[in-house]
């Protein structure tokens, strides 16, 4: 489990809550895809800089390329664990 004072990065399935909501932890629910233009996701991680990451999640479905997102946030310097979701309700 994240520390109680870390933020969680949630990527994709459409801005769901779910997972902020059930895990009681502020975080940066991103519904990234390909459309998305890279330096918004990087201007987003940037602004998380000083928190606690506790855990990047990644929700299915994604559909942002999740090695170019694990380079991005690796370049931020976020060094927090990684975990894969699959099967959420979407809302």
């Amino acid at each position: 489990m994240a520390p109680e004072d870390s933020v969680l990065i949630c990527i994709g399935n459409d801005w769901s809550p779910l997972v902020s909501y059930y895990a009681g932890r502020r975080s940066l629910n991103f519904p990234i895809d390909d459309q998305t233009p890279p330096d918004l996701f990087v201007q987003s991680l940037n602004n998380l800089k000083g928190e606690n990451i506790g855990a990047v999640i990644f929700l299915e479905p994604l559909t942002y390329s999740k090695d170019l997102a694990q380079e991005q946030i690796q370049a931020a310097g976020i060094r927090a664990p990684s975990l894969e979701i699959r099967n959420l309700p979407r809302f």
